[in-house]
């Protein structure tokens, strides 16, 4: 994270960090300097530590450089920046190498969020409980 901010602040962009060892009283002033400093061009954190108990309006873009196997944290940064007052397009950008683990797990996270949203479907679901109930012990 702070070779992201350094780098940042070599191209002229101040950013503040958040991480899992960021301590809980200092989240919300480092949110705030984020929502409402016009110096601040962007906030550093990852899925896990900024996924959760966030309005990150001011933001439109999120760049993921490092992802989990977690549709649940993937989901939840992105739904961040997706709050009440929101009045930008937002946009993700996931950084990595091209056949890395990094990509790998990206390609698990849409395959994920493909069977996430099919199981949401309605008529999926039905088809799928008619099946389930075609389904006895004697079949196996």
């Amino acid at each position: 994270l702070l070779l992201i901010q350094k780098a940042l602040l070599e191209e002229g962009f101040y950013s503040v960090i958040i991480d899992g060892g960021t301590p809980i009283h200092r989240r919300g002033e480092i949110i705030q300097a984020f929502q409402e400093d016009v110096g601040v061009k962007a906030l550093i954190t990852n899925p896990a530590a900024g996924g959760y108990g966030l309005t990150l309006i001011a933001a439109s873009y999120i760049v993921y450089y490092s992802l989990s196997f977690s549709l649940i944290h993937f989901q939840q940064s992105q739904d961040r920046i997706h709050r009440a007052g929101q009045l930008k397009t937002c946009f993700y950008y996931p950084l990595f190498i091209k056949e890395s683990i990094d990509e790998y797990i990206f390609e698990s996270l849409q395959n994920n969020m493909k069977i996430a949203i099919s199981l949401t479907d309605r008529k999926f679901r039905e088809r799928l409980k008619r099946n389930l109930e075609g389904i006895t012990n004697e079949n196996y």
